[in-house]
């Protein structure tokens, strides 16, 4: 799950940027922060970014692990997502 997330923020970021991860322990949980300094996702994608099969890559670049269902995943952890 959070290897998809990292590879799209280092491709969107064009090697250029600073890209976080921070995990601390909160009670009984894990959390798992994720963060960049880069371009962001554009308002006219942000809508369809966990819609199933949707990309903005070519076909052949990526790893085909939409975010479709990375909430999913999250939630058979028990966790949030």
């Amino acid at each position: 799950m959070w290897t998809n997330i990292i590879d799209n923020a280092i491709d969107a970021m064009g090697g250029k940027g600073e890209l976080r991860v921070r995990t601390w322990r909160d009670d009984d949980s894990v959390v798992v922060e994720i963060a960049d300094n880069g371009p962001g996702i554009s308002f006219e994608i942000q809508p369809h970014i966990f819609e199933p099969f949707f990309t903005t890559k070519k076909v052949g670049e990526g790893t085909g692990l939409g975010l479709d269902n990375r909430p999913a995943d999250c939630e058979e952890a028990q966790g949030k997502y």
